[in-house]
């Protein structure tokens, strides 16, 4: 998966809803919108038409390397002492990579689409940013016991002090 996308947690009336509508899914026909060769071209062209800018790539490089770095590079210091973890304890699950080699072309593709779906021929720092936070917030693993109930508030009051807004991401 490319994303993580956050939505609210259902109600009661949306469980009941899943029901209804799940009731008789063997009986709904579906009609292909689109077949693999149509989707490989879609992604083609957003590739060659949609430009991202060489600043813009620097860039990108730059945010995701200080990302892998981010439990070593002093940002979570202040959480780690909140939440009673010493330098030699794990924090962030060993292989946790938020931004891999693999997963970094992801980044690129993100923006360029977005940008394809605003009718532009070029990605924006605003499109990369756009995408990032869901990109990177599947891929955080963090050790189970860092991120209890408890542990969590102690986060988001770290980061509400150190940078606004509302700390819950």
């Amino acid at each position: 998966f490319m994303i993580q996308v956050r939505v609210k947690p259902f109600t009661a009336a949306d469980f009941t809803e899943i029901l209804y509508r799940t009731q008789n899914f063997q009986r709904v026909s579906l009609a292909p919108v689109c077949d693999q060769k149509m989707v490989l071209e879609i992604r083609q062209f957003i590739h060659d038409n949609v430009h991202m800018s060489a600043e813009l790539r620097e860039f990108m490089g730059k945010v995701a390397e200080t990302i892998n770095k981010i439990d070593g590079s002093g940002l979570l210091q202040h959480v780690r002492a909140k939440l009673g973890f010493t330098d030699n304890e794990e924090f962030l699950k060993p292989g946790s990579w938020p931004v891999s080699g693999r997963s970094f072309p992801h980044w690129e593709g993100a923006p360029r689409s977005l940008a394809a779906m605003r009718y532009r021929d070029y990605g924006t720092l605003a499109d990369a940013q756009k995408v990032l936070l869901p990109m990177i917030r599947h891929r955080m693993q963090f050790m189970p016991n860092a991120l209890s109930e408890p542990s969590r508030e102690k986060v988001r009051g770290e980061f509400r002090d150190r940078f606004g807004g509302t700390g819950k991401t």
